[in-house]
């Protein structure tokens, strides 16, 4: 128990010391609530158990069939963090969701066998494909980063 703190008789504080400070939080239906530093450790926890998943299938699954590690990565591993990124507050999720993008694109371009260019800068030194659209929100993405950004039921990743 934090120094300086207490607990009505009874009752038992719930949080984590985290980098020597008390954080106070719990887990809600498997969800994180609590201090925004809690919300945060959590969140980084579970990304990192989806990374070990995701390596865990480059390892194994797309050595023996790339379509079955397709298939694991568009419908199970993009799909691991929605219910804690839908629940957690933008601020608190922000990292996390773009360290779990990173895992899912890196997947992606071990089943593919090859990097994949996200944006046009990237794609002009690579000599990937880049699609021009006429909206402003797609301007100098690549075509890779759009389908990727595609809901898995419109055959996207989900990113």
């Amino acid at each position: 128990m934090p120094e300086g703190v207490s607990a009505p008789s009874g009752v038992e504080l719930v949080g984590e010391w985290l980098e020597g400070k008390w954080e106070p939080g719990f887990k809600l239906w498997g969800v994180p609530v609590g201090s925004s530093a809690f919300v945060k450790s959590v969140l980084a926890a579970r990304v990192e158990e989806v990374r070990q998943e995701a390596d865990l299938v480059a390892e194994v699954v797309v050595p023996v069939c790339k379509h079955a590690a397709w298939n694991l990565l568009q419908f199970s591993i993009t799909a691991k963090m929605d219910h804690w990124l839908k629940l957690c507050y933008p601020t608190d999720s922000k990292a996390a969701a773009g360290d779990f993008d990173s895992v899912v694109w890196g997947l992606l371009e071990k089943i593919l066998g090859r990097s994949v260019a996200r944006r046009e800068s990237d794609a002009q030194e690579s000599g990937e494909l880049v699609l021009s659209a006429p909206t402003p929100t797609l301007d100098g993405v690549t075509f890779q980063q759009a389908v990727a950004w595609l809901p898995t039921r419109l055959g996207g990743l989900g990113l």
